[in-house]
């Protein structure tokens, strides 16, 4: 019966170093897929400040269009 103990508990002991490798395996993935989603913002950032300094001039014109047909 203790030899049963044991065995179960060498068993557990077996298993659960088995998910802490599963655990640190999925957070490096993770850590990764963070990392290459943090580089997609800001590419996204840097093209949203691109398109807005293109579409400055255009949208000034039509403000100040806009202001004279107010007057």
């Amino acid at each position: 019966m203790a030899f049963n103990k044991i065995k179960s508990g060498v068993a557990r002991l077996k298993e659960i170093n088995a998910l802490q490798k599963q655990g640190k395996e999925q957070s490096q993935v993770l850590k990764r897929a963070v990392d290459e989603n943090q580089k997609d913002l800001e590419e996204v950032k840097r093209d949203i400040k691109r398109y807005q300094f293109k579409m400055q001039a255009p949208l000034n014109r039509i403000q100040e269009t806009l202001f004279t047909m107010k007057k």
